[in-house]
């Protein structure tokens, strides 16, 4: 039995859930936006994805967030919010979304996301992503590259 595939490899009748888009859209979202037949949107700011979607929640902005970054040296820092959320975080409303699909609970906080990431992924092997320092932590640079 095969699928009929849109652009990008889209199911035609498929939803697109795009997170944090808060500034120019690839050419590979955008032709899965296209490929759609439903697109949400979480997303602090409007964007090109934003004007395309059916329903847009309203995400975080950079200076909203409370999460972690790896920057072009390998090293993981913190980001940490500048005032108070005006929304909720994105993946507060991703596990929700999915506990409402599923009725299974997701991850409760995001030191618990953030543990589930360092025991699941290699590149973050040996990092204590809960307790980074404000000077960040160095990966390897061979699970980075």
């Amino acid at each position: 039995m095969g699928e009929a595939l849109g652009k990008g490899g889209v199911h035609a009748d498929g939803v697109l859930l795009a997170v944090g888009f808060n500034t120019d859209v690839s050419a590979s979202v955008a032709a899965a936006a296209e490929a759609a037949a439903k697109v949400v949107a979480i997303s602090g700011c409007a964007s090109a994805l934003t004007e395309r979607a059916d329903l847009v929640v309203p995400g975080l902005t950079f200076a909203e967030k409370d999460g972690l970054v790896v920057n072009f040296e390998g090293r993981v820092q913190r980001l940490r919010p500048a005032f108070e959320p005006r929304a909720r975080s994105e993946w507060k409303i991703i596990e929700e979304f999915m506990a409402s699909l599923d009725g299974a609970g997701g991850e409760a906080t995001i030191s618990s996301i953030r543990r589930a990431i360092g025991a699941n992924e290699p590149a973050f092997g040996g990092v204590d992503l809960v307790d980074v320092s404000a000077m960040g932590a160095r990966l390897d640079a061979a699970t980075v590259a």
